[in-house]
């Protein structure tokens, strides 16, 4: 695993950033054949128009994820849960290798309530 620095958090939220990309210009593809129309998927549009939106919005959100998780970066506090129920405790590095932009320790991100 990496470790985390300030290069690497540039790094994932380039790759996010080239994701959402990909996925805005497989669903523009999509949008150009018309309803009932087979696209070069080989399927219908009604089939991923709803599921396409719901992946460009999950990858803005994690975009938006990095743009954060590099301000707390700066400010010192990366690393640094926002949650209450931990204390304020750290982010164990297990956690932050695999969701980078993590925000909560595993105990406050389970007792937050969904929004």
């Amino acid at each position: 695993m990496p470790e985390i620095t300030l290069e690497f958090l540039r790094k994932e939220r380039e790759n996010c950033w080239i994701e959402l990309q990909r996925l805005n210009e497989v669903f523009l593809e999509k949008l150009n054949c018309k309803n009932g129309e087979k696209n070069s998927h080989g399927c219908h549009l009604e089939t991923y128009t709803l599921t396409d939106k719901t992946l460009i919005e999950m990858q803005k959100k994690k975009l938006e994820a990095f743009d954060e998780a590099i301000k707390r970066w700066y400010s010192e506090t990366y690393g640094i849960c926002l949650g209450d129920k931990c204390g304020n405790g750290k982010i164990p590095i297990k956690r932050l290798k695999s969701k980078p932009y993590a925000a909560f320790c595993v105990a406050c991100l389970e007792s937050t309530p969904k929004s």
